[in-house]
């Protein structure tokens, strides 16, 4: 007889807390250097894309950035 205790992970329960001078000074954008491109975000509940909606919740900058390709 034995006792298996699972713990599902989940993002919001994570909070990592870095102190001024830890925090990174430059980024950089992987997404140009992958092999293939990413797949389309999901919601996790509906299935349908979560990028539709984005426009009315971001500023078009943000988004912009968000799905850029560029190294920079």
């Amino acid at each position: 007889m034995g006792l298996e205790v699972r713990y599902k992970w989940r993002r919001e329960d994570v909070q990592i807390v870095l102190h001024p001078d830890e925090l990174p000074k430059k980024w950089y954008n992987i997404l140009p250097d992958l092999p293939e491109p990413l797949p389309r975000p999901k919601d996790p509940e509906t299935g349908p894309s979560r990028v539709e909606p984005l426009p009315k919740m971001m500023v078009n900058k943000c988004l912009e950035q968000e799905f850029s390709e560029q190294r920079i």
